[in-house]
C-alpha cells in the first residue's frame, strides 16, 4: 500500500503527472487515490493520513493548462470521510 501513496516531495515535484491524464490511464491518477481512499489509507498511522491528505491536496492545486479534473468534485470526494467522522462526533456531543 505504501507504494501507492504518493509522498510530499513527489507530489510538490510531479504534480501535474498526478492530475492530468497519462497515456496508459483511463483517469488520472489523483481519481484513483481518491476513489480508492479507503482502502489506501486503512492500514496507515495518524501521521502517515495526514501526510496523504496533504500530498493530494497539493496535487489538486495544480493549476497547470493541461489540468482538466473537478477540483471541487475530487475535494469533496477526498474530505467526505473525514466530515462524516466529525459530524458523528459533533452529534454525540
Amino acid at each position: 500500500i505504501w507504494l501507492a501513496i504518493p509522498s510530499l516531495k513527489i507530489a510538490m515535484k510531479c504534480k501535474r503527472k498526478f492530475v492530468t491524464l497519462q497515456s496508459d490511464e483511463n483517469t488520472p491518477f489523483i481519481c484513483e487515490l481518491v476513489d480508492n481512499l479507503p482502502t489506501i489509507i486503512s492500514d496507515l498511522e495518524p501521521h502517515q493520513v495526514q501526510s496523504f491528505y496533504e500530498s493530494v491536496g497539493c496535487m489538486l492545486n495544480d493549476k497547470g493548462p493541461a489540468v482538466s479534473i473537478d477540483r471541487s468534485a475530487i475535494l469533496a470526494k477526498l474530505m467526505d470521510m473525514p466530515n462524516r467522522t466529525w459530524r458523528v462526533i459533533m452529534d454525540q456531543a
